[in-house]
């Protein structure tokens, strides 16, 4: 007897973002090798995934339901130990106060979250688009490690529709800003010219190549590109009066530059205290300063700001910087939950079809046997044959046996459209005469993933 089937695996995610951690506890989780990190793990974990960003970590996994509540407290106190071990502020937290930063969702839960993630409506700028991006490349990492398996496919695919449908027949990200275009407005305030300010860019990668974008609308003259390849540096560069440099030259040159904008994927300190303090007296800096440091793990030494003269701006200070120019994006989240709630709809039907998915492999395998088995005794009684009649009695049989299971494999399909399917398995099962050990998914393989995600 099949029994209770829909629950043999539960979808969650541990989450910790802007909204419940300052960026001292995020960027502990970023640049980390997870693969090793989560080794302990993998036996416990079906699937996982995660997206890492300067907002947020997010873990996704599938686990058996009946070890749910034991992973997940083994795992929420493995990140909370690993953040407070390896903190490098000078106001370190503990274990027990991470603790309280973290997020579980589960099965639906989980669907709704990353939805609204993808789609933007989760992001501090409302509708921004980069994180779809992130989403993405969570997903196509996931797949090539072969960390993902059909039910987090499902999931990801889902919210990666939900948020091009979002972008295309909505205006949530209608005159889209970025995090660095407003990093640099709020910058632009300290100047009473914007236009003939002295600028430098450390790092070439896309927060970087969004505030050059925005550099050159606000028609900025003076950019120095820097970064540790030079070629990457000069292929940055979007206006040909702006020169590019290498990390060791500008490095020198802190005082030079009005204002500092700092989006690495460097693991330590690109500017720190000791470097920008002897900077600004050795050059008698009493010009102010702004550095813009939109990196986790952070760039530039918080402890900065205790210069006089320098105003810092990092991740967790760009809400301040939000202006009310985002009245057209409010305005289209009716229309963004309404995707939302029917590509929803769209991935629970997907997950009732898992749950009949192993009945039709199981169906298929049996009759194959069967089909194997009645062609080899056949062979065996007939007289010699060439290869030729042997492959037309052997294409005969298949032919048969998929005319034989077409109807039947498409009404079970069916099935998984009502809102109870594993009530018909059993029956099912006594019909066939079938013993199907649905403890394991059918899991496809990763190329097939690849190639239904680029078919999105």
């Amino acid at each position: 007897m099949v029994s209770n089937l829909r629950h043999e695996f539960r979808v969650v995610s541990i989450t910790l973002s802007r909204s419940t951690a300052p960026v001292e506890v995020r960027e502990q989780l970023a640049c980390q090798e997870w693969a090793s990190l989560l080794a302990p793990y993998t036996d416990l974990l079906r699937e996982w995934a995660i997206i890492s960003t300067c907002h947020r970590f997010e873990l996704y996994f599938v686990v058996d339901s009946e070890t749910f509540d034991e992973v997940l407290s083994q795992l929420c106190r493995y990140l909370s130990t690993h953040i407070a071990t390896f903190s490098l502020s000078d106001s370190a937290f503990s274990s027990v106060e991470v603790d309280e930063m973290w997020r579980v969702r589960a099965d639906a839960d989980v669907a709704d979250h990353l939805c609204r993630v993808a789609t933007g409506l989760d992001s501090l700028v409302l509708g921004e688009a980069q994180i779809q991006g992130q989403v993405i490349s969570a997903y196509s990492t996931a797949l090539e490690n072969g960390t993902i398996g059909p039910l987090l496919s499902a999931l990801f695919r889902t919210a990666i529709r939900s948020g091009k449908r979002a972008r295309t027949e909505t205006q949530i990200s209608t005159h889209a800003a970025s995090m660095s275009s407003i990093a640099l407005n709020m910058a632009a305030r300290y100047f009473a010219n914007f236009a003939q300010a002295n600028v430098l860019v450390i790092g070439a990668g896309e927060m970087s190549r969004l505030a050059l974008k925005a550099l050159l609308q606000r028609h900025v003259t003076h950019v120095t590109v820097a970064n540790r390849t030079l070629a990457r540096a000069e292929a940055a560069l979007l206006n040909p009066q702006w020169r590019a440099a290498g990390l060791a030259e500008v490095a020198g040159a802190l005082h030079a530059y009005d204002v500092i904008f700092c989006a690495t994927s460097a693991p330590d300190y690109v500017i720190a205290l000791e470097q920008m303090t002897e900077a600004r007296l050795r050059h008698d800096g009493g010009h102010t300063q702004v550095m813009i440091d939109l990196a986790v793990p952070r760039d530039v030494d918080p402890a900065i700001r205790q210069l006089p003269g320098v105003v810092l701006i990092d991740v967790d200070d760009l809400r301040q910087g939000l202006d009310q120019s985002l009245e057209n994006r409010r305005g289209a989240l009716p229309l963004v939950d309404a995707i939302i709630e029917e590509e929803l709809g769209r991935w629970q039907a997907e997950q009732r079809e898992l749950v009949l998915r192993p009945l039709v492999v199981e169906l298929r395998q049996r009759a194959e046997r069967i089909r194997q088995y009645e062609i080899d005794r056949t062979m065996r009684q007939l007289p010699a044959m060439d290869e030729q009649t042997r492959d037309h009695i052997q294409h005969l049989s298949r032919a048969l046996v998929n005319k034989l299971l077409h109807e039947p494999t498409i009404r079970i399909k069916e099935l998984a459209k009502s809102e109870a399917p594993e009530l018909y398995l059993s029956a099912i099962c006594d019909i066939f005469g079938l013993d199907a050990n649905f403890n394991s998914p059918s899991y496809p393989e990763n190329a097939e993933l690849r190639g239904e995600l680029s078919a999105e």
